[in-house]
């Protein structure tokens, strides 16, 4: 009976931090019913390769934002994006190799492994800039400088851009933050 108990309170408090979850969730399984229900005949592989190509200039887009202005959000928009042409290709991978190598071939280096990894670096460079936010509030820190200096050096490089550049290196600047210490 505890456990019950315990269980339905962190329910409680999970629904209290996000109340549009079950509204959400609700949609999802309204659309899932949905699918069983399409005409999936209709669907050309030219469909594909034009879903794959709008969603590649969105994250050439969101990645020209990011490099303007680095922001946490800006981070997290290129990462989102970037995620989304990566479920794309897997999906589309499944169902066929051949178009999947095709549109790879068209957009060199769009294959999902890197598209993962630049995922991956993309989501630690945001929770390095989140952390950093909370060094700069937190009150009391007699070594914020060094920490942050810290945070700084244990940085990898920044993510390799996947679209053409035309902005200058690097492509992600440092936080303002580091600007202020190093200068």
């Amino acid at each position: 009976v505890d456990c019950i108990a315990t269980t339905r309170a962190g329910t409680e408090g999970v629904l209290a931090r996000d109340p549009g979850f079950l509204n959400r969730r609700a949609l999802v399984r309204r659309l899932e019913a949905r699918l069983h229900f399409l005409d999936w005949s209709r669907l050309r592989f030219g469909d594909l390769e034009q879903g794959v190509d709008h969603s590649q200039r969105r994250v050439e887009g969101a990645e020209k934002r990011a490099a303007l202005e680095d922001s946490p959000a800006n981070i997290h928009r290129w990462r989102r994006r970037v995620r989304r042409l990566r479920f794309q290709l897997e999906a589309i991978g499944k169902l066929s190799p051949r178009l999947m190598h095709k549109l790879s071939r068209k957009h060199p280096g769009r294959d999902p492994k890197a598209l993962h990894k630049l995922g991956d670096a993309l989501g630690d460079r945001r929770d390095e800039q989140m952390l950093e936010a909370v060094l700069k509030r937190t009150r009391g820190l007699s070594d914020r400088a060094e920490m942050l200096a810290q945070l700084h050096q244990a940085r990898p490089p920044a993510p390799r851009p996947l679209a053409p550049k035309n902005y200058p290196e690097p492509l992600l600047a440092p936080p303002q933050a580091e600007r202020d210490i190093v200068g």
